[in-house]
Order: C-alpha cells, then structure tokens, then sequence
C-alpha cells in the first residue's frame, strides 16, 4: 500500500502512496519521502529498478531544494528511459482553458497545442508535456497531467488538483 498510487473518490489517482510519493525521474520510477524542520531539510529516494537509494540532509535556513542534490547523485547512476508514447488521439479535445479555486486563489492553466506537441501555458511560461500511455501526460518537471473527459488533474509532490474545463 505503501508504493501503490491511491484513488480518488471521482476516479482520479493520486502520486502519493501511504507515506511515500510515486513519481518518475528521467522515466524511472522513484519512491520518495522528505521533510523539513527549521534549520533541516532531508529527501530520500530510492529508483526500484536501479535498486539505488540516495539520501540528501542540508543544514540551512536557505531556498535551497535537497531533491536537487539527489537526482544529481542519482543521475550518475541510472540511465535515463524513454517512456514517451506516440499519441493517437485529437489533441484539439484536450486543448482548451482549465481552471480551479484552491485556498480561495482562482487558478488558471491554458493547455494548447503547437506543431503538434501539447504545451502547459501558466502566467505567461509554456512547458511541453509527453504522452505516456492511458490519458497520462508528463512534464520535465515531474508534474504528471491526467486528462479526464472534461477535467485534468495535475500530481505534484504532496499536491494532487483536479481543474475544469471551460465551456
């Protein structure tokens, strides 16, 4: 339970097991927990088809991000995958403008289409996204995007939000 995605009540997944988060780094898999206390930033992370665990622990007050350091490490010891699929769908049915209210901020993603590659576009930056498989796509940054009829949720670590479609 601990490394198996859960569902949602209306269906969606989210990346976060029961204490781990499930993500992908240069498309392996990567099971991972970190945390934060003044003064103290940890991340771990393990790459099961690696069978590698790298452990980052910084001693600061700074803006610094620990899972920075341990894909570093870890990117001189796996290989990076292409997981990327060709997409047979019409892209025009998942291009459009999704929106959602968290915590009382309104927020805005635009997904379009260029050239035939689907881009993210949020305050003005526009961001690639692959396809994957099912109706997963996925960016650089580890942000998953799941396209469901007339929503699209994004998983983020720690963070799973579904957005409307406008009509």
């Amino acid at each position: 339970a601990m490394t198996t995605a859960n569902k949602l009540p209306n269906g969606g997944i989210t990346n976060y097991g029961l204490g781990l988060e499930i993500n992908q780094h240069k498309g392996n898999k990567v099971l991972s927990h970190n945390g934060v206390i003044q003064g103290h930033l940890s991340d771990a992370r393990y790459f099961p088809e690696s069978d590698l665990s790298v452990v980052t622990l910084i001693n600061t007050l700074g803006k610094i991000k620990p899972t920075n350091h341990t894909h570093s490490v870890a990117d001189y010891f796996i290989t990076e995958k292409n997981i990327t699929k060709s997409f047979s769908g019409d892209l025009n049915k998942l291009s459009g403008n999704y929106f959602c209210s968290v915590m009382g901020n309104d927020l805005k993603i635009n997904v379009l289409q260029e050239n035939g590659q689907l881009l993210i576009e949020s305050r003005g930056n526009k961001m690639p996204i692959q396809y994957i498989g099912g109706n997963i796509w996925l960016a650089d940054d580890g942000y998953s995007y799941i396209f469901l009829e007339d929503k699209m949720q994004i998983n983020a670590p720690k963070l799973s939000v579904i957005f409307n479609k406008e009509v």
